[in-house]
């Protein structure tokens, strides 16, 4: 499992980014820049629930009042980390949800980000997302 395996994987932020975060709040930049961070994350959390909403409705769950960079979505019937796989060679990735359960839970849940992406790119994530899982579908 490459998840499992890997010392690369980092599910918090580094040294240097918590260190960048560190001064840009000690020097209020943050705080000055915060009404347009929040237009911004607003609107990407947006673009992401609608996508899910229009490609993943019928196959997937999730919390709709979700707020903050991620949101977790369950898949009845789906093995993430199968999906993952499936979903890196269609272009689009995403954390299978295992790594954030204990004793084997989490299999057919999956974490989606909205921190880097524009809106743009988050749909057509989706998009793919939604034809990987429909290319799994069949085997399943």
């Amino acid at each position: 499992d490459y998840f499992a395996s890997t010392n690369m994987l980092t599910l918090t932020l580094s040294n240097v980014a918590m260190y960048i975060v560190y001064e840009l709040l000690k020097n209020n930049i943050i705080l000055k820049r915060r009404k347009l961070l929040n237009k911004v994350y607003t609107s990407r959390l947006k673009a992401l629930k609608d996508s899910l909403n229009d490609y993943l409705r019928e196959y997937a769950s999730w919390n709709e009042d979700a707020l903050g960079f991620y949101i977790m979505i369950k898949i009845k019937s789906i093995n993430s980390r199968k999906l993952f796989d499936l979903a890196l060679k269609n272009g689009v990735g995403f954390i299978p949800g295992h790594v954030f359960f204990i004793k084997g839970k989490g299999n057919d849940t999956l974490r989606l980000s909205i921190a880097h992406e524009p809106e743009e790119r988050i749909v057509e994530g989706i998009k793919r997302l939604a034809k990987s899982l429909k290319e799994l579908l069949p085997s399943i």
